[in-house]
């Protein structure tokens, strides 16, 4: 699967100022300039929140499932 966010022309300075701004884009780093671009720091912005959120998910099903086998267990004593 291929995932694509469209963001018009427009609007994608202002959204590229934001998300490195927010997640913490530093140009330089250690007086050294930045080898990743702020197109791309953006982007593994957006590829770690989307693993953090399908973490998450399957963290809490995980929980339930647990928690319904051990209450249907316990239901056997």
């Amino acid at each position: 699967m291929e995932l694509r966010i469209v963001i018009a022309d427009n609007k994608a300075p202002r959204v590229l100022e934001a998300m490195c701004s927010h997640f913490g884009y530093q140009a330089t780093i250690n007086g050294t300039p930045n080898p990743v671009t702020e197109a791309q720091f953006a982007r593994e912005q957006v590829k770690a929140w989307i693993r953090e959120i399908v973490r998450t998910h399957e963290e809490r099903a995980a929980v339930d499932t647990a928690r319904a086998t051990v209450a249907a267990d316990v239901l056997t004593f």
